[in-house]
């Protein structure tokens, strides 16, 4: 048997209490946000197919959060619906409310609609074709997205903010051509 440290006594004890209401809560507020991205999805879902080229039976959303508890290092998370079928093997769409840890240890909460790409040059005519748009940006070396900042008295209407930037995704989508900018999938 190991002797706790009085950091982990106070965290066991605090925990006995509040771990079955706190988990209550996170997974109610989980479902929430991810039924509200799935909602602006779904009521987006037919322009969104025919902006990207893709018949009915593609574009399937499904609720998504990141990262898995393996992965958790407190400093970014998002929750909401990503589209995995939808003509190119292996990409994905996400539709997010999502929080960032910053500069002076400072969150930024927001909205955004962002695909993640395996293929560099995908990525590259994807962005070529898309840009220049405000607030369009890349992370890391496989995502592109576009994203707002959802401040704390905006949140109860988060959804709202996310239909504004999936209709300016769409709207890229549409100008860029569909999924045929990517050299692949599309039917239209």
């Amino acid at each position: 048997m190991t002797t706790s440290s009085e950091a982990e006594r106070l965290l066991l004890e605090e925990g006995v209490d509040s771990y079955v209401p706190a988990v209550s809560a996170i997974l109610a507020f989980r479902e929430l946000v991810q039924s509200r991205c799935q909602q602006v999805v779904e009521h987006r879902l037919a322009e969104y197919r025919a902006a990207l080229g893709v018949p009915p039976d593609k574009c399937l959303p499904q609720s998504s959060e990141w990262p898995p508890t393996k992965k958790w290092d407190g400093k970014q998370a998002y929750l909401g619906v990503e589209i995995k079928d939808f003509g190119i093997p292996g990409a994905l769409l996400y539709h997010q409310l999502y929080w960032e840890l910053g500069e002076g240890e400072h969150w930024t909460t927001g909205v955004g609609a962002s695909i993640w790409l395996g293929q560099r040059d995908q990525l590259e005519r994807l962005w070529n074709a898309f840009h220049p748009h405000p607030g369009l940006t890349r992370w890391k070396t496989n995502v592109i997205g576009l994203h707002e900042q959802v401040s704390r008295t905006e949140v109860a209407d988060f959804d709202k903010k996310l239909d504004g930037v999936l209709c300016q995704w769409i709207k890229l989508w549409e100008r860029a051509g569909g999924l045929k900018v990517l050299g692949a999938g599309g039917t239209s």
